[in-house]
Parts: C-alpha cells; sequence; structure tokens
C-alpha cells in the first residue's frame, strides 16, 4: 500500500467518525420534558404566571362558586398537589361543600 493510499482510507475513517460522533450527539441529545399541567393551569392560569397564595386562594373561592364538574376536578387537582396549608384546606372544604347533596 502506498502512503496515498493510506491516507485517504484514515481519512474516510475520520470523516465516517465524525458523522457517527454528530449523529449520536443529535439523537441522544436530552428533549424538554412537559409534565402534566398544574391545577392553576387547569384552572386557566398561563404556566409562567406566578401567583401568590391569595391569589389561589381567590381561584378556589371562584371554582367552588361555579361548581360545574369541571371545577370540582381542578379543586381535587388543587387539594392533592398544592403546597401551601390555606390552599389546600379550602380546596378540601370547597369539595366538601359541593360534593355534599
Amino acid at each position: 500500500m502506498t502512503v496515498s493510499a493510506v491516507s485517504v482510507i484514515f481519512g474516510t475513517l475520520f470523516v465516517a467518525g465524525a458523522i457517527l460522533l454528530a449523529l449520536g450527539t443529535i439523537l441522544l441529545r436530552p428533549r424538554p420534558e412537559f409534565g402534566a399541567p398544574t391545577w392553576t393551569q387547569l384552572a386557566g392560569v398561563p404556566a409562567d404566571e406566578q401567583l401568590d397564595v391569595a391569589q389561589r386562594l381567590e381561584i378556589v373561592e371562584r371554582l367552588a362558586f361555579v361548581g360545574d364538574a369541571w371545577c370540582i376536578d381542578v379543586l381535587h387537582a388543587a387539594a392533592r398537589a398544592e403546597r401551601d396549608a390555606k390552599v389546600r384546606t379550602a380546596a378540601g372544604s370547597a369539595l366538601r361543600r359541593l360534593e355534599t347533596p
């Protein structure tokens, strides 16, 4: 084998390796994960909007006032997922009022 044939073989292997590396990087790149919507998103609040406790309590009161089936579903989600005890308690109280005949 001549020097130029060896250079062509090594060059081809280098290019093939670079292509495989690029494809592997693209294919294995982590994709953003989209989780389930929060209870406030289910109530119509945009995902990027940050609500304080008073605002979340207001949403619970409005959901209880409307009282439709979808509102009850959102209140169940709030009672399960809310971090603040006041809001969880308010959601639980609203559910008891709505589910008691």
